[in-house]
């Protein structure tokens, strides 16, 4: 790490370059109980705010949250599991978008069904019973310059999937 990179206390690493770029995982175990993402996310989220002041910044990674009803397979019966609680969903909008962060999937595609987790139970994604957890947040500075946010629920190994970002020049 040099002098112009900045790490939280997990170390997650952003460099001094013209944006900012922040990876970040949230163990379900931990912070997805009821009333406990509130103040995990907080934090976090405020560093990325921080970073912010100075230059555009791009959050990325699995939040364990799935924001929207669209977000997720059988809304009606997630409404109770960690990842899909209303507190968790609020908290989402409260420290992310709300603090000028935009989720770049859900701009570009605003009615399209994309899940990027899927349960290794029951076969979940043979049958396409999923959960979008990993984003591609952006500083609302340069949501104009996402060209295309993007799922790739083909490529397996992981019970999640790759997603991708392109920026325009």
């Amino acid at each position: 790490m040099n002098d112009s990179e900045v790490r939280d206390s997990r170390g997650e690493r952003s460099s001094a370059a013209s944006l900012a770029i922040r990876n970040r995982w949230d163990s379900p175990a931990i912070e997805t109980r009821s009333g406990l993402v509130s103040r995990k996310l907080r934090p976090r989220s405020g560093l990325s705010l921080e970073l912010e002041k100075k230059k555009p910044v791009i959050l990325t990674g699995d939040l364990n949250c799935a924001h929207q009803e669209i977000d997720i397979y059988n809304p009606a019966g997630n409404k109770r599991s960690a990842g899909f609680t209303d507190e968790e969903r609020q908290s989402f909008g409260k420290n992310f978008l709300s603090q000028g962060f935009v989720d770049t999937f859900r701009a570009q595609h605003p009615g399209v069904v994309g899940y990027t987790y899927w349960g290794y139970r029951h076969g979940a994604r043979k049958t396409n019973k999923g959960w979008r957890l990993d984003y591609f947040l952006v500083s609302e500075s340069i949501a104009d310059q996402v060209h295309d946010s993007y799922i790739l629920p083909d490529i397996g190994g992981s019970d999640h999937c790759p997603i991708g970002l392109v920026l325009k020049h």
